[in-house]
């Protein structure tokens, strides 16, 4: 139990890592440790996950990851393998559908902020040998940019640092900008601070604007304030929400 703890409490008071990759470092400690759980004990878990769902309703996968653990008392870690998977498998998805929308060779992609979709994605980039280069924003004021620069360099990808409002010139060399999403609502997504201003900029050049993410962040509740750190961008601005359906 103080471990599954650690885990949630660092989930309530993450600011750098992205909601798939917090879910998915939830799902992990679920999986490992639930042999050595009690039937009171899961029940107690539930009750957290989902208060913290509730706390933080822009991180749609933690109300999913909350409805489905709901589902079964048992077997949780048999249920979340296969749960586990069909993620997996859904950013491979995202990943052909983005290189069948567009030829990714000898291209420049701006990032901004941090998403595990985006770095999965890339991560196919990279074993399929296309060179790309990519811009990153720092994103501050958590610099969580830096961070997915890194991981992108450890693939063996051109990555360069930029500011989070990138000067016109240097979006004019820009062929594609692309983020993940933590929310999508009907007419708006929500992501980290600092994307609208760089959609705004990329649709007056002319330039596509790709959203990457699963199913899992449609919401199902609404969602009316969100926290300093996140804004909303409308969807007029995104060419293509691509989620691997």
């Amino acid at each position: 139990m103080d471990e599954l703890d650690r885990v949630i409490d660092d989930i309530d008071h993450d600011t750098v890592s992205g909601s798939t990759e917090l879910a998915d470092q939830l799902i992990i400690t679920l999986i490992k440790l639930e042999s050595q759980l009690t039937p009171n004990e899961k029940h107690t878990i539930k009750k957290k996950i989902e208060r913290l769902s509730v706390k933080k309703p822009f991180f749609a996968v933690l109300r999913h990851l909350a409805e489905t653990l709901k589902k079964s008392d048992a077997n949780w870690s048999i249920l979340l393998k296969e749960y586990k998977g069909r993620i997996d498998r859904t950013n491979l998805k995202i990943s052909e559908q983005l290189i069948s929308l567009i030829d990714p060779h000898s291209k420049v992609f701006l990032l901004h902020s941090h998403s595990k979709t985006i770095v999965s994605v890339f991560g196919i980039i990279a074993e399929n040998n296309i060179e790309v280069k990519i811009l990153q924003t720092v994103s501050e004021p958590e610099k969580e940019g830096t961070i997915q620069a890194e991981r992108l360099q450890s693939l063996g990808l051109k990555v360069q640092l930029v500011d989070d409002d990138p000067e016109w010139s240097t979006l004019e060399g820009v062929d594609y900008f692309i983020t993940g999403a933590d929310l999508i609502l009907p007419s708006h997504v929500a992501n980290k601070s600092g994307t609208r201003r760089i959609a705004e900029k990329i649709n007056r050049l002319g330039k596509p604007y790709f959203v990457l993410a699963d199913q899992r962040k449609f919401a199902t509740v609404p969602v009316t304030k969100l926290p300093p750190l996140f804004e909303l961008i409308p969807r007029t601005l995104i060419t293509k929400l691509i989620t691997g359906e």
